[in-house]
């Protein structure tokens, strides 16, 4: 008889798409007629290196094929599969798999394909089944640029500026971003004076060694282009925690560091100074020991967040302006303290361990800084009601390590998380949730709020208990075994 059917998608080594298509019979329903239908999701996106496309509302569909009457023998119709429409074709034409293959296009394409069953071979049944199906194709696009400042990659929004003889990495970003661009693409162009601006690739590095406007051009099925202006000379901030990978367009708040100068090639300070360092927006940085003849200063971030905009400007007065961003700490994340263990009493449901506190973001540093806990009430549910209302104590300011880009600003404290000692009955379990305010000080200062953690315990009918915190959970059963030292 006629057995379901399935389509699967295969992609072809180089700029070929390719679906492998199986034509399968479902098993036959009593009472009605010969029939056929595609099943299809919608809005699945299929792509790969060695494809550069997606499939729009086409994933996998399978054919479903079925008649009014049972045969009286297991026999399979044959099939005949063709393109109607659009650039492709099918190898073999008439099996029961079959692959279609499809060229790399930069425009949206629609293919048809066809198939037609002919069950006269079997007994009782009626006319050929003719499927059709509509297979759109869409290019991988770009989304937009990005600029790599340290170990980060932020959005081309605005004109960027660099020194004469200095570079700049770019990234395209493919739509759909979850997606990879095909193979030698995109393809980047750029105006003259840009070393570098040529080739494939998801990420170019572009040399300036001409003064001006200059452009550099990403495109795959669409273009984006990033604008740069070319100079003599250019500000730059030295922060003091200059961590590898870390910004240097971004503070955290209470930060200090340097201001300096890049010179483009034959350009001397003695043909530009008096260099002259200002604040000429916002007010979350300040500016001190402003030299002249070096073009240098020293900065100190406020205890604020906001957008500075710094300005360098010489003899001519001619300036460079260098936008800055102050960023308060946004979250952190937990993990087990090294060396301890977790904490559990066996008959018990409870759990605990000790936490090691990371502060993001981990790209600026907030070493001039103390964290502290802020006083909330908890909720609770469940077996664990009687919590409902229990408030979370202050807690005393620690201070703060300096950067990692990897790891964020550790804070210096070992936090014990854990459950209480909960006796059964347990009934379907309960909750307990502590939504935690979390503040800052720079430098003995004022407090200010940064970010909530959450506390969660989650008891269930069984007994067992988990603690989560920040991202990092324990669990454990009712009766496994006590451990209650080293934790």
């Amino acid at each position: 008889m006629f057995r379901r059917s399935s389509m699967s998608i295969a992609a072809l080594l180089g700029v070929l798409i390719c679906w492998q298509t199986m034509a399968r019979g479902a098993d036959y329903l009593p009472g009605d007629d010969p029939e056929a239908d595609i099943l299809s999701d919608e809005g699945t996106i299929y792509s790969g290196e060695t494809t550069g496309m997606w499939i729009d509302n086409w994933d996998d569909p399978d054919i479903l094929l079925h008649s009014g009457e049972v045969p009286a023998e297991d026999l399979m119709g044959t099939v005949q599969w063709s393109v109607t429409a659009g650039p492709g074709s099918v190898s073999p034409s008439s099996a029961e798999y079959t692959t279609l293959t499809g060229e790399y296009t930069t425009t949206e394409t629609t293919i048809t394909v066809q198939a037609v069953v002919d069950d006269s071979n079997t007994k009782g049944l009626d006319d050929p089944i003719t499927i059709t199906k509509d297979i759109t194709l869409k290019p991988i696009k770009i989304a937009e640029l990005q600029w790599k400042d340290g170990d980060n990659w932020w959005t081309v929004s605005d004109t960027l500026t660099v020194v004469k003889g200095g570079s700049i990495t770019f990234k395209a970003i493919p739509d759909p971003n979850d997606k990879s661009f095909p193979p030698n693409r995109p393809e980047w162009t750029g105006s003259s004076g840009t070393s570098g601006a040529s080739g494939t690739g998801e990420e170019k590095t572009v040399t300036f060694n001409e003064l001006g406007t200059k452009t550099v051009t990403a495109t795959c099925g669409n273009s984006k282009s990033a604008t740069v202006q070319v100079v003599t000379f250019a500000g730059k901030l030295v922060p003091d925690d200059n961590f590898d990978g870390r910004s240097l367009t971004k503070v955290g708040v209470g930060e200090t560091g340097g201001l300096e100068v890049d010179l483009a090639p034959g350009i001397s300070l003695n043909d530009l100074k008096p260099l002259t360092w200002s604040v000429t927006a916002g007010t979350a940085i300040t500016l001190s020991n402003i030299d002249t003849d070096n073009g240098t200063a020293k900065f100190t971030a406020g205890d604020t967040a906001g957008e500075v905009t710094l300005t360098l400007t010489d003899k001519n007065s001619n300036t460079f302006d260098l936008d800055v961003s102050v960023i308060i700490p946004s979250g952190l994340v937990i993990d087990q303290y090294p060396g301890t263990t977790v904490y559990h009493v066996q008959g018990y449901a409870s759990v605990g361990f000790k936490g090691r506190k990371h502060l993001r973001p981990t790209y600026v540093s907030f070493s001039n800084t103390d964290i502290r806990e802020q006083t909330c009430v908890g909720t609770a549910t469940g077996c664990l009601a009687a919590k409902n209302g229990e408030v979370h104590s202050l807690g005393s300011w620690c201070g703060v390590e300096e950067g990692d880009i990897t790891t964020g600003c550790r804070i210096q404290t070992m936090d014990s998380i854990r459950t209480g000692l909960y006796s059964a009955p347990f009934g379907t379990g309960g909750t307990f949730t502590w939504v935690i305010p979390n503040e800052y000080r720079v430098n003995g200062g004022n407090a200010h709020e940064a970010f909530d953690t959450t506390h969660s315990e989650v008891v269930t009918g069984a007994g067992g208990a988990t603690i989560s915190k920040a991202g990092h959970s324990e669990t454990r059963a009712l009766n496994d075994a006590t451990q209650t030292t080293g934790w």
